[in-house]
Order: C-alpha cells, then structure tokens, then sequence
C-alpha cells in the first residue's frame, strides 16, 4: 500500500509539475531562468513518499557535465540501510513553453551496506528490516538502476525541486561468504530539493 501511495504521489508531481512551471512563466514579467542556468546543485533528497517524514534524508548533489547531461550523487544514513549511495548518469530533455522544467532519464549504480540477521531461516520471527546486531553481519548490495524524472528550477530563487522513480534491475550481493546475483523488482520514489550555484 505504501509503495502505491509513493507511485502515485510521484506520478502526480511528474505529471503536474510542467503545468505548474508553465503557469508560473506566464505570470510574471521577468525573463525566466533557463533551465542551464546552474552548474551545480547541492540539497537534500527525501526517499520513500508515501512516508517521506519516516523515511531516510540524505545528501543531494547534481552537476552538469554538459548543458543536457548531469551527474547525480545521493548519500543516505540511517533508516534501514546503514548506508546508501547511489550515482547516476542522467539526461535532460527540454518542456515545451516551460523553460524552468526538464524532464530526465539515465542510469546508474545504487550501492547499500546494511545488517542482515544470522539464521534467519531458524528464527522465522526475525524481522530483516531491524536485526538484532548481537546476531547479524554486514552486507552489501550494488544494483544496476534507471532513472526517470522531472526537475523544475525557481524562477526567481537559486533552487530546484526535482521527482523520479529509480528501478533496480540488476543487483550483486556480497552477505558473509555468500556472493549471489539477484533480481531487483522494488521501486524507489524520491524528491529532491537543491540550492543551485550559477556558472
């Protein structure tokens, strides 16, 4: 239920967001900001919509190699992962009649270092989310991701607001002396907001 309520609150600001910008434009009398306006952008990225409030916050960092592509940093501590990272390669493509809005798409690696219980199969009461870390190992987890998106800069302040969905699809797991491919199948909604540094 959560991770439809996530979808659905993303597919919402997706599709809302380039109506929301064009209004915007046409309100006001000065030139708006082109969307390469910013170099770099550092902010903070909610993850998991549905419950953004209980869910992890973490370090935002986006930076245009090239006025259509961008290279996208996340770090989040805490939540159910110790650690979460991910970097992502991502291309920007124009909104018609709204220059502050640019839809995205790319692909990059996610990476987790997290606490996975011992005999987990014994003890089918052990929840996997929150381990005991009397009787858990540390694992990690690299997933091959896409990204999907859209990202609407202020016209009159130094910040973005951006949405997307990231789709694992491929993951390598390295739990203990395990190493195992797996299939990814969960979504991860997330928002960012970031202050921009002008070129």
């Amino acid at each position: 239920m959560k991770l439809k309520l996530s979808g659905a609150v993303v597919g919402f600001l997706l599709i809302h967001l380039s109506s929301f910008a064009q209004d915007s434009t046409q309100t006001t009398t000065d030139k708006p900001l082109t969307h390469n306006s910013y170099k770099t952008a550092i902010g903070i990225q909610l993850t998991g919509i549905g419950s953004a409030f209980a869910n992890p916050k973490g370090l935002s960092i986006k930076y245009f190699v090239s006025p259509k592509a961008a290279l996208e940093f996340n770090l989040t501590p805490g939540g159910r992962n110790i650690l979460s990272s991910n970097l992502a390669v991502l291309r920007h493509f124009p909104v018609s009649d709204a220059p502050q809005v640019k839809w995205y798409a790319g692909t990059g690696l996610n990476f987790d270092v997290y606490r996975y219980p011992r005999n987990l199969n014994s003890n089918p009461n052990t929840n996997p989310n929150n381990p005991d870390p009397q009787k858990s190992i540390i694992a990690n987890t690299t997933t091959l991701m896409g990204v999907l998106g859209a990202e609407y800069q202020l016209p009159k302040l130094p910040f973005t607001i951006s949405g997307d969905i990231r789709k694992g699809f491929l993951g390598f797991t390295h739990r203990g002396a395990e190493k195992r491919y797996n299939i990814i199948n969960g979504l991860r909604p997330s928002i960012s907001f970031r202050y921009t540094f002008r070129k």
